[in-house]
């Protein structure tokens, strides 16, 4: 995997959602007894991960952990905030859409530095604080795009409830199959595809978040308009697309054919190879 080492990844994980959902929340207003709420929370978080982190890593295990930590994620921010439902759902979808998006770009900035200067990955504390510096940047990024625009008693929050589920359902979906990639996908020996799936992940994330904030940013509202049919034929086409892509490249754990081994190799040219 091109995540740098680190034995509280889980945590490392929810820390970083809770960051960028702070973002989108610390200008609501508090529910009664608020600090006495958030401490409750973020009690009741730690207690799911370490359950958590007892799993086994399989994605049997992880895909629905990762799915009732979001469900956990929206009943708290509803829980400590006084805010509508629908509100609190969408808080939790905008921090999950930015940590997803920061966390994919990261990676695909340690795949280049990694190809650049080799073992940079081998070195914990380098790879992960050039991780975390990069989250630093994200941050501030997300908060000045799309954050600063909220504010209490903001009804655009809730506008329209169809593009707020489907942007949900648009990110569960990105980050279910990007588990599943990242279980079977050699970052290095299929970087390629890694990419692909990388972008991808990039791109429904960032689709998601568009779908959140059309009154926001009317220059990008053409995405508002993007049909729900369209949007998901992009999304379930995706993975069929994916596997015709990695038959045509070698295994996780085998190496490339050589040109001596290529079935064309010894074959006539075609129109005298020219």
């Amino acid at each position: 995997m091109i995540n740098p080492v680190n034995p509280l990844s889980l945590y490392t994980f929810d820390l970083e959602l809770l960051l960028f959902v702070g973002i989108f929340s610390f200008r609501l207003d508090k529910q009664s007894l608020f600090p006495l709420r958030l401490f409750v929370s973020l009690a009741l978080i730690a207690v799911y991960t370490v359950l958590w982190d007892f799993g086994d890593g399989s994605l049997l295990v992880d895909i629905p952990c990762y799915a009732l930590l979001f469900l956990l994620l929206i009943g708290l921010v509803y829980f400590c905030f006084d805010i509508p439902f629908f509100s609190a759902l969408f808080i939790a979808t905008a921090g999950y859409a930015c940590q997803h998006f920061s966390y994919k770009a990261i990676q695909l900035l340690l795949l280049w530095i990694e190809t650049m200067a080799p073992g940079v990955r081998e070195n914990a504390v380098l790879a992960n604080a050039i991780y975390f510096l990069f989250y630093l940047f994200f941050l501030p990024l997300f908060y000045f795009l799309f954050a600063r625009h909220i504010r209490p008693h903001d009804d655009r929050l809730m506008d329209n409830r169809r593009t707020i589920l489907i942007a949900m359902v648009l990110l569960i979906g990105a980050t279910t199959l990007n588990l599943v990639f990242e279980e079977n996908i050699d970052p290095f020996r299929q970087s390629p595809l890694f990419i692909v799936c990388s972008f991808y992940d990039l791109l429904c994330a960032l689709l998601a978040l568009l779908f959140l904030f059309p009154a926001f940013l009317p220059p990008l509202s053409l995405f508002y308009a993007i049909p729900a049919v369209e949007l998901m034929s992009l999304f379930f086409s995706f993975p069929v697309n994916v596997w015709f892509l990695r038959k045509r490249l070698p295994p996780r754990g085998e190496e490339p054919m050589s040109p001596s081994e290529c079935p064309l190799a010894d074959s006539e040219p075609v129109d005298g190879g020219k």
